[in-house]
């Protein structure tokens, strides 16, 4: 099957579970099973189940502790396991029940859950142990998932990338296109309704106090939300450490506590849970009262701590986004009166402090409205809210669930793989070196026949003196001053004043991973400041995908 082709199949799939979800809310009428006595009677069940599993001492591994995203992200960094397509598909059914049975999760968990398992059990044998045929089937469910709860492919497009999970970008978009355009069909037959907002109150003024108000509005939100993040995420981590001791015991009563909780919050607040796209709309267009926004707001947050500490879902993106629309909506309404805008930055600030995604934020904030004028303010609340996170716990959610599943991700990989390889096993040696008194004319006749954009220069005793690149060399050969200068090759790296790091042969790819955004390439030295390669990212990659390669073939042979 062609890889595009599959893709399309697992947005497909993606498509078909969240019309099925959304048409059986739309079209069935059974509201009965939102009343809180249902959620009681499923915790009673469970907490039941889990006394006649250790009767008959059946303890399956606990599912819980971190979302089904973080599982997601880290079966592409392990080792494959044959079993993981089923837990996929029991994560879809627990999110399925959490979006019906009153948890009001957003369609993406059951989505992208299904989607995942279809690509697991749809590829060959043979392509599970290539790293980036894993990266493109997780970033193809993912982004599937995400396109048909929102109808926003571009944002979905965008959060494999801000995740770091990479793939085939192009079967990433087709993944989106085809979840979007099945849930779609499935509008324009009637069966369900679309999500689109029908009336936003985008309008504002242009003069400088209103101006001035709403940058100053923008900023506090990003800051706000920011350490709401950061106090999310100190739960979770605290809900994680708790549940961790027994985890090798429970199996059944994490999810009986988490029905208790959510049991709790709907008798308080019934109508915070409503449908998650109903939800949003009315907060995008303003229909409830400040006072019902924020507390719409809480539920949606406290709903979104449950998915995470008792469930794991993957649907937490939606009660995330709805939750920061609440809480700036409410907030928005005492400053601004009737204005959509404050709703989509409390979103996007609030889902990019806990995932680290401002760029999935705000094109989410601007395909929501159709509005282009949205994409900057939202991406500035977004921004600052992730920088916030950055300063004051370090990381997002994704990545501290990541690292208690022992996978440390720098730049998309494993650290610990990283730091097993020497520089000397990807750096490239066919490159050419000048002298620091070489002439302009020689050294552009030398550029010519490089095979790399980038010429060494040593010094006495050979020793490595700094980086010559194309540019520099072509804008002194077009510079009549530079030439009637009689220029030589320590001339320019003096006017260019620009000296890349460099790196030891002995020192281990960790390090030079660090480096690479900022700077193209990295020098390798050795004893003596002796210029012994260069380093490219894409040698990196290619050392760190034959180091997985063989790993994985090894544990292939064990088994």
């Amino acid at each position: 099957m062609m890889p595009n082709t599959r893709a399309m199949l697992i947005g497909v799939v993606a498509g078909l579970i969240s019309a099925l979800i959304r048409g059986f809310w739309f079209k069935s009428g059974l509201n009965w099973i939102a009343f809180p006595i249902v959620i009681l009677a499923l915790a009673v069940f469970l907490a039941l189940f889990e006394q006649i599993a250790k009767r008959f001492k059946w303890q399956p591994k606990r599912a819980g502790l971190v979302t089904g995203t973080s599982e997601i992200l880290a079966h592409v960094h392990l080792p494959p396991e044959k079993t993981f397509s089923e837990h996929s598909f029991w994560r879809g059914m627990e999110s399925v029940l959490l979006s019906m049975f009153g948890g009001r999760v957003g369609v993406e968990g059951a989505a992208t859950s299904f989607a995942y398992a279809f690509a697991l059990k749809s590829r060959t044998n043979s392509a599970q142990w290539f790293e980036q045929q894993r990266r493109t089937d997780a970033a193809s469910a993912l982004a599937a998932g995400i396109a048909c709860m929102f109808g926003s492919p571009f944002a979905a497009i965008i959060l494999p990338l801000e995740l770091n999970l990479g793939g085939r970008t192009l079967s990433v978009a087709f993944s989106a296109a085809a979840a979007v355009a099945t849930t779609q069909l499935f509008v324009t037959l009637g069966f369900t309704e679309a999500l689109t907002p029908t009336t936003l109150f985008l309008e504002f003024g242009v003069t400088l106090e209103q101006s001035l108000r709403l940058i100053f509005f923008t900023l506090s939100i990003g800051l706000l939300f920011g350490f709401l993040s950061v106090y999310f995420l100190v739960l979770t981590n605290s809900g994680r450490e708790g549940w961790n001791h027994y985890r090798h015991k429970l199996w059944f009563l994490p999810a009986s506590v988490g029905c208790l909780i959510l049991f709790a919050i709907l008798v308080a607040y019934p109508e915070g849970f409503g449908l998650p796209n109903a939800l949003l709309e009315g907060l995008l267009n303003l229909k409830d009262s400040p006072t019902e926004m924020a507390l719409t707001g809480l539920t949606q947050i406290l709903s979104a701590l449950v998915g995470v500490n008792f469930f794991g879902t993957v649907g937490v993106f939606t009660p995330i986004f709805v939750s920061g629309a609440g809480f700036a909506a409410a907030l928005g309404t005492i400053f601004f009166g009737a204005y959509s805008l404050p709703a989509l930055l409390g979103g996007s600030a609030l889902l990019s402090g806990i995932f680290n995604t401002p760029l999935t934020a705000a094109f989410l904030a601007y395909e929501l409205s159709g509005n282009w004028t949205v994409l900057l303010p939202c991406f500035i609340a977004a921004w600052v809210s992730r920088e916030v996170v950055v300063r004051f716990r370090g990381r997002g959610l994704v990545d501290e669930e990541l690292q208690f599943l022992g996978v440390e991700l720098l730049s998309g990989r494993q650290r610990s793989i990283l730091k097993s390889l020497k520089v000397s096993s990807a750096m490239v040696t066919d490159f050419d070196v000048v002298t620091h008194n070489e002439s302009l004319t020689e050294l552009h006749h030398r550029m010519e026949k490089s095979k790399y954009p980038f010429l060494p220069v040593i010094g006495q005793n050979n020793k490595y003196m700094g980086i010559l690149t194309a540019d520099i060399v072509e804008y002194a050969m077009s510079d009549k001053t530079s030439q009637s200068l009689n220029l030589d090759a320590k001339d320019l790296l003096f006017r260019s004043g620009s000296r890349p790091k460099s790196i030891q042969v002995d020192d281990h790819l960790d390090i030079a991973s660090e480096w690479f955004e900022e700077t193209p390439l990295i020098p390798v030295l050795a004893e003596g400041d002796k210029i012994v390669g260069l380093l490219f990212v894409h040698n990196v990659r290619i050392a760190y995908d034959r180091e997985v390669a063989n790993r994985f073939l090894l544990k292939r042979k064990q088994d």
